[in-house]
Order: C-alpha cells, then sequence, then structure tokens
C-alpha cells in the first residue's frame, strides 16, 4: 500500500490513493487513476484511462472499461463486457447486457429487402443505444426465426431528423418439418434517416449484409434474397447490399 504512484505499481494487492501510470494487480484498489488500472479485480473512484479486469468497479470513469462485468456510477467513454451497467451511462456499450439509468426505452420494428421482419426494444444515451432485437421472415414466421443484439449512435440536427450508425448481430435458425435445423450468423452494418411524426419516427436506410451459414448448401431455407442477387451455391459466407424501412417509438 502506499499514498501515491507515479509510474508503475505491480504486485498482488495494489492499494493507492493515486495512479499516474499503470497499476498491475490481481486486486487494484485506488482513489483515482489516470492511465490503467490492470487486474482481475479493479475499484477506483475515479478513473482517467482504461480500467481493464474480470470485473470493474468505479465511481467515475472517463476512458474505457473491458471486464466481464463492469459497473460504474457515471461512464465516459467506452464500456466493453458481458454485462456493463451503470447510472449515468454516456459511452459506447458493447455486451451482452448494456444499461444505464438515463437510458431510454423504446421500440423499433422494420422490413428489409430480403423478406425479414426485426422488432427491438431499443434503450437510448444521449449519443448512444443499443438494440435487443427479434427478427422473422414474414412469409413462415414459424420455422424460420431469431435473435440478435445491436449497438449504435445517433445524431440528432434538429428536432425532427435523426441519423442513426448501427451494427446488428442476429442468429437465424430454419425448424423444418422435416430434416436437420439449419442456422446462420447474420451481421449488418447501417445507416438510416429518422423523421419524427409526434412520438412516432419513420425511418429507412441503406445496409450491408454478411450471412455465414452452417452448411453452404440450400441457403434459401434460411433467407431468399431477392433475385438480382447470385451467389455460388458453395459459398458458405453471402455478402449484399440491402435497403430497409421501419417506425420506431
Amino acid at each position: 500500500a502506499t499514498g501515491n504512484v507515479n509510474g508503475l505499481q505491480s504486485t498482488v494487492v495494489g492499494w493507492a490513493g493515486g495512479v499516474r501510470g499503470a497499476q498491475l494487480a490481481v486486486v487494484n484498489i485506488a482513489g483515482s487513476v489516470t492511465g490503467v488500472q490492470a487486474g482481475v479485480v479493479n475499484l477506483a473512484r475515479s478513473v482517467r484511462g482504461t480500467q481493464m479486469g474480470v470485473v470493474n468497479l468505479a465511481a467515475m470513469a472517463k476512458g474505457a472499461q473491458i471486464g466481464v462485468l463492469n459497473l460504474a456510477d457515471t461512464l465516459r467513454g467506452a464500456v466493453i463486457g458481458v454485462v456493463n451497467l451503470a447510472r449515468d451511462l454516456d459511452g459506447l456499450p458493447l455486451g451482452v447486457v448494456s444499461l444505464g439509468l438515463n437510458m431510454r426505452p423504446g421500440v423499433d420494428a422494420w422490413m428489409e429487402e430480403s423478406g425479414w421482419g426485426t422488432a427491438a426494444l431499443r434503450f437510448d444515451a444521449s449519443r448512444f443505444h443499443v438494440k435487443y432485437a427479434a427478427t422473422a421472415n414474414v412469409t413462415d414466421p414459424v420455422h424460420r426465426f431469431g435473435g440478435g443484439l445491436g449497438f449504435g449512435a445517433h445524431w440528432k440536427p434538429d428536432s425532427i431528423w435523426k441519423i442513426h450508425a448501427d451494427l446488428l448481430a442476429r442468429q437465424i435458425l430454419n425448424l423444418p418439418k422435416i430434416g436437420r435445423l439449419r442456422t446462420a450468423q447474420w451481421n449488418q452494418v447501417s445507416v438510416s434517416v429518422h423523421r419524427g411524426i409526434g412520438p412516432s419516427r419513420l425511418f429507412a436506410g441503406l445496409s450491408y449484409n454478411v450471412l455465414v451459414l452452417d452448411r453452404a448448401d440450400d441457403a434459401n431455407r434460411l433467407l431468399n434474397l431477392p433475385g438480382a442477387y447470385q451467389f455460388d451455391a458453395g459459398d458458405h459466407v453471402r455478402m449484399w447490399p440491402g435497403v430497409f424501412a421501419g417506425i420506431g417509438f
């Protein structure tokens, strides 16, 4: 244990009033960190830099928290982990569960050129959002469906218009009446323009899609692309540009 560290503190249990540099230990405890705090468990009142560990806890984090469980009172920057929770989250959230008490809930629903429809529960911070999605082929939702997780950023140039940039990862399934289960990973990046109309928003956008199949043959059992897109039947990976339109609340 020490008062302040300027440089490197490396031990089993690191304890300091203030750190300027790096604190590396199994368990790190500090009043303030300017730099890097890396270990299995990291605790700090104030972090300006990066916390990396299995469990990261901070009262104020400006920079990045990277771990399995990330907890903060106030977070500004990026948080990457399995579970990310904060009272005031205003950073890029990348995780299975990323929530802040300040995030506003909403719902989006849209249709794509592939014939699939998606509904997503959305949580908005001031600049970033997360989405938890359910998706299905509208002609056969009982047998072709899936779920997904998305992250994105949004800009509001005025009171009516918004611009969204999103990354959405979906796992889709085909459960045939006869035959084996088919699966695919469907990843998509997109940009969309939203226009507010009262409490709702209408939006449309462009996307680029990457479909990774479990088996190359009979890909159309999972996703029927428009006739303009032709692929080699032996391809396990299919990529194409797309369009979509929908409504949000």
